[in-house]
């Protein structure tokens, strides 16, 4: 389980989080939590120029002097760098323990859901998002991370459930309190499928990432010998020119 913040930890963030220009419009760190998790899962990379602004809602936060921003910027990197790290190492799972659940758990839970999404869609073609939905194509497994990324929007927008579920002829509308507890039930799968997802997209990414790099060393010739004039041209052998870096 990649766990959530610890007091300690929540209380730093939250000083970090109150130098917005607006605090009420910043993440709290619940959903700091779960923007962080979206970066980390999401394949291509997002630079903190980007993200900053998201975190913040604004250009940036107002810190009272340079050791101050120094401070606060280098512990939402030295966090956001642990998502990282998580992540590489496949070690990235969803942070709440369902059997422990109580109310004020589920405002977190809320919380983190908003985190998340705001997190996904700062790349929304990552996951299948970018697709119109004339189109008749779309691949099953992409249906399937869409529908997941409905259902935690869901959770992080209380005005978008009611659309959520298509009504079987006959059927019988769900109430609120139905839907609610299905969407946060299935919360931890949504993020599994997103996770399955994540990883499929990150060695497709390597592998081609691999593979141009074959094609640009064959396409440099034959390896040069230690021996043999430097291809640089210097007119000195490559061991003790461009080969002894």
């Amino acid at each position: 389980m990649m766990k959530m913040f610890t007091a300690g930890e929540g209380r730093k963030l939250e000083n970090i989080l109150s130098k917005a220009p607006d605090p009420d419009l910043s993440f709290n760190p619940a959903q700091l939590h779960g923007f962080f998790f979206g970066l980390a899962l999401t394949p291509e990379p997002v630079m903190p120029s980007e993200w900053l602004t998201i975190v913040f809602a604004s250009d940036g936060p107002l810190f009272e002097n340079e050791k101050d921003a120094q401070d606060g910027f280098g512990y939402l990197m030295e966090i956001y760098n642990r998502f990282i790290t998580a992540s590489n190492n496949d070690k990235l799972y969803f942070p709440f323990d369902y059997d422990k659940l109580t109310g004020k758990m589920l405002v977190d839970v809320e919380d983190w859901a908003h985190g998340l999404f705001e997190g996904l869609m700062l790349r929304p073609h990552n996951w299948g998002l970018t697709y119109e939905d004339s189109e008749g194509d779309i691949p099953e497994e992409i249906l399937e991370v869409r529908d997941a990324c409905a259902i935690i929007s869901a959770i992080a927008f209380e005005e978008e459930r009611s659309d959520l579920f298509e009504l079987e002829p006959g059927e019988q509308p769900k109430s609120d309190e139905e839907i609610y507890v299905i969407i946060i039930n299935a919360l931890p799968d949504c993020v599994d499928i997103l996770r399955d997802h994540a990883k499929v997209m990150r060695e497709a990414f390597v592998a081609a990432l691999r593979e141009s790099s074959n094609e640009t060393t064959t396409r440099r010739g034959p390896k040069v010998g230690r021996n043999d004039p430097c291809p640089c041209g210097s007119g000195r052998k490559y061991k003790k020119c461009c080969g002894a870096n």
